[in-house]
């Protein structure tokens, strides 16, 4: 029996998506694989998988781990000079983008894999056809959390509620703290949406009412709103950040927002019945290429598999 050991570092701060994999890992374990979640690393087990290894005196090896955040993130808690001796120690680095390897790569650290963040398709089944156009506004769509610090983007958020018009546009938000949003975008005029706190089998229902999810972070390691678009086949506009990157092709299956023209390129999509098809029928012929999570959670074995020369 190979034992894995999933290292948290704290019982400080919970995390919803380390959560979110531990399940999804145990759930989808091979026969002779067993996981256990602890605060401590356990030197019994077989591999310890950590989490936040910046809190942690010396990693205890054989290890892995998982880069969630952005690397150029600069957040003084999140300073890569934190991680970079740690990334140093662990056999294998899991990242979740090819920006996040890049940056390894850079440093002279080669254990890094990609590995991006998966697509439930009990929730979000591979659409038969493309999404069909809403009518009347352009639905945005927002799914993530709410930070204070802005890291996904909050302040140009607040930038686009003055500059779009709400006779075009609407938004849905989905996530903690987006109620704060919700207001703002009630304030100036637009049509608004909110679901603070939603079961998960019922996240599929909001993507259905957006015409595009909108990506707007600074930094990014993934985000998990992203398969969920496009493998259900949602268009995305999104700025070159963590996973969009490598995932949205722009002018096919979504738009990559740049730093000039983000606003521009946003409006144009208002009376562009062309564009919103095009967008659509990308989305859905891109859609079928996002991993599952049973895909994800294989290839994550499968590295445990190698460390331990198997």
């Amino acid at each position: 029996m190979i034992t894995v050991n999933h290292v948290l570092s704290s019982r400080i701060h919970p995390s919803q998506i380390f959560e979110d994999l531990y399940r999804r890992s145990e759930t989808l374990a091979p026969n002779n694989f067993a996981l256990s979640k602890t605060f401590l690393a356990d030197p019994k087990a077989m591999i310890r998988h950590y989490h936040r290894p910046h809190r942690e005196r010396r990693l205890m090896g054989p290890s892995v781990v998982t880069m969630h955040h952005d690397p150029l993130e600069t957040y003084p808690f999140l300073s890569a000079d934190l991680f970079l001796p740690k990334w140093r120690q662990a056999s294998k680095v899991i990242c979740l983008n090819s920006a996040q390897k890049q940056f390894l790569d850079g440093h002279n650290i080669k254990s890094g894999t990609i590995i991006s963040h998966g697509v439930d398709r009990d929730v979000f089944p591979v659409p038969e056809k493309p999404r069909e156009l809403l009518g009347g506004k352009i639905v945005l769509g927002v799914v993530s959390k709410r930070y204070q610090r802005g890291i996904k983007g909050e302040a140009r958020l607040l930038s686009l509620f003055d500059a779009l018009d709400p006779k075009q546009f609407s938004f849905v938000f989905l996530g903690e703290g987006r109620w704060q949003d919700g207001l703002k975008g009630l304030e100036k005029g637009f049509e608004v949406e909110h679901y603070e706190n939603l079961p998960y089998r019922l996240y599929g229902e909001v993507y259905a009412k957006m015409s595009a999810l909108l990506i707007l972070s600074e930094f990014e390691g993934g985000p998990a709103c992203l398969p969920e678009a496009l493998g259900s086949g949602l268009p995305v506009l999104g700025r070159p950040v963590g996973m969009v990157s490598d995932w949205v092709i722009n002018d096919v299956n979504g738009l990559i927002l740049t730093e000039r023209d983000w606003i521009e390129q946003i409006k144009s999509m208002a009376n562009n019945e062309n564009l919103l098809i095009a967008l659509n029928q990308g989305a859905f012929e891109q859609s079928h290429s996002c991993p599952s999570w049973e895909e994800v959670i294989s290839r994550q074995y499968a590295v445990y598999r190698e460390v331990l020369g198997q």
